[in-house]
């Protein structure tokens, strides 16, 4: 494998798609130190920066408050793309569909379903008790006392498990009742997701990039690679660098 002092092709890097969570996040979940330096850089190179989540628009642009217009995002495990300010990628579920799944956790006593709504969500009245767990998540919280009758576009549902019950509940219950309709998936202990079969990372940072776009899985020149980790890139898999924390 070239070192990228030899990779000749490296100039062709059109994006840079990272994971947050257990990849470019530190252990504290915040952004590591010595990041902004490191993403001017990128932009000077004419590279792209793409964070890609599991985590709403919102939330994710918040994290990138003074830079957000001139990057792109992955939100929602790629069921959307944001580009400069604005949406270049919808994959909105059926709302009859949307509507199957939320009538059947909201007569779950274990679930607390929550519709993503790309820039708001809608989640039951009777469940606003557990308002501080779903604000780390969502901004915009719309509390209703019943999903009949919604008609909203639509990227993802999330429901929550207060106790830490998702996996039994995702092992049992609900991938065997949805997964041939939807890409169903177990976020932990807490949370089980809902997109558009199809939907990933990898295809949707795909969109921010030309489809000639060759991207070389080695780290520029400037930055330190301290541990590798999977991320994504416009033609296929490539790698992310741990940055040093500071002593």
């Amino acid at each position: 494998m070239q070192t990228y002092e030899s990779d000749a092709a490296i100039g062709n890097i059109k994006i840079l798609a990272v994971d947050m969570d257990k990849t470019l996040l530190t252990d504290e979940r915040v952004l590591p130190q010595g990041l902004d330096e490191r993403l001017d850089k990128l932009a000077e190179a004419g590279i792209v920066f793409c964070p890609a989540s599991g985590r709403p628009a919102p939330k994710l642009e918040e994290m990138f408050e003074d830079i957000k217009s001139r990057i792109a995002f992955c939100p929602d495990n790629g069921a959307c793309v944001i580009y400069r300010g604005n949406y270049i990628y919808k994959s909105n579920i059926d709302t009859a569909l949307y509507h199957k799944v939320l009538s059947h956790a909201a007569q779950d006593p274990r679930a607390v379903p929550v519709l993503c709504c790309y820039d708001d969500a809608y989640v039951l009245a009777r469940d606003h008790k557990y308002h501080d767990e779903i604000s780390v998540y969502y901004t915009a919280i719309n509390y209703v006392d019943t999903f009949e009758g919604l008609d909203v576009e639509s990227n993802k549902i999330s429901i929550f498990f207060p106790a830490y019950d998702a996996e039994p509940a995702f092992r049992e219950d609900y991938s065997p009742a949805f997964s041939d309709q939807l890409y169903v998936t177990n976020a932990g202990r807490e949370w089980i997701d809902f997109m558009n079969l199809g939907v990933d990372k990898v295809r949707a940072s795909r969109t921010c990039a030309s489809s000639s776009a060759s991207i070389s899985p080695m780290p520029p020149p400037w930055a330190i690679p301290i541990t590798i980790s999977p991320c994504w890139s416009a033609s296929g898999i490539a790698l992310s660098w741990t940055m040093p924390r500071s002593t």
